[in-house]
């Protein structure tokens, strides 16, 4: 296997579990707004891979793109990386 074929794969994947976690987030919001009704909220911020290179960082929803997924702020600053 390549590395853009690796890369590729862990870009997909990390789309689909932010996008899993912000529906979470969503239904939990809606829960918690129901009186009588107490579900534990999940962090707002946790750890995400960014899928420039595929380290861990701070979870930041400003830094999500819907064609790329999580990119950190190392990588955003730094364009030669991409």
């Amino acid at each position: 296997m390549n590395n853009s074929y690796l890369k590729r794969k862990a870009i997909e994947e990390a789309k689909y579990i932010y996008e899993d976690y912000f529906t979470a987030s969503k239904t939990l919001d809606t829960f918690n707004s129901v009186p009588g009704i107490e579900v534990y909220n999940i962090p707002k911020y946790y750890h995400s891979t960014c899928c420039r290179c595929l380290n861990p960082h701070p979870h930041n929803e400003k830094n999500y793109f819907p064609n790329e997924g999580f990119v950190c702020d190392d990588c955003l600053n730094n364009q030669t990386l991409s």
